[in-house]
Formats: C-alpha cells, structure tokens, sequence
C-alpha cells in the first residue's frame, strides 16, 4: 500500500531534517520523556504545557526548538533539559492525538453567549 504525502507532509518532512538546536539533548531527560509518553498518564494540559504525572510540566509550544523542554517539575530538577528531535517529534504526535478538552475560559465564554438566547 503506498502512502500518498500531501504537500503540507512533504515540507514538514524536509524542514524536520534542518532543525538547528545548539546544544546536545539531556539523554536522561530524553529516556525519562520517552516512558512519561509510552506510559500517557497526562494530568493536565494546556496551550503551552502538558502535565505527566503531577510532577512534570513539558513545554509543547514552539515546536520543534523548545517542545520537549522540561518547564517546570516538582522533583527538584535544577536545569531545563531538552529532548531529541525524534522524542519532540514522538510528544507533539503524542500532544495532537489527545482529545480537546474545553478550557474553563471556553466554559465561560459559552456560558455566556447562551445567556443571550
């Protein structure tokens, strides 16, 4: 069976290949990233983090230079390591295939315009 690339695969496919990132992914970072995804237990998620465990916020905006970075935990973790490139290609399929779940902004605002019927 032959997969058919629209036109928008092919340029996301040739621009992955020239991502510039000046320093060396964290290899720990990128094992513990890695089994954070395979496991999928993702506690909240908004449009800047998603949440593992409770414990760890991983920055998702700004793919692919700082998607992956470890944003903020409840660990002790000092640094703000980032991944590989295949592990930020891994969380933003990750990220895309979880469902949509309204903000309570949007609650709001829905609340609000049904005010008006």
């Amino acid at each position: 069976m032959r997969i058919m690339m629209t036109k928008t695969n092919k340029l996301d496919r040739l621009f992955k290949c020239f991502w510039l990132i000046d320093k060396p992914p964290h290899k720990n970072w990128d094992i513990l990233l890695n089994k954070l995804i395979d496991k999928g237990n993702v506690t909240h998620i908004d449009n800047y983090c998603v949440t593992f465990d409770d414990k760890y916020d991983v920055w998702i905006t700004n793919h692919p230079y700082s998607s992956g970075n470890l944003y903020s935990n409840k660990i002790g973790i000092v640094s703000k390591p980032h991944c590989s490139k295949s592990t930020k290609i891994r969380l933003e399929d990750f990220v895309n295939s979880l469902p949509i779940i309204p903000s309570e902004d949007d609650r709001l605002i829905k609340r609000a315009l049904n005010s008006f019927d």
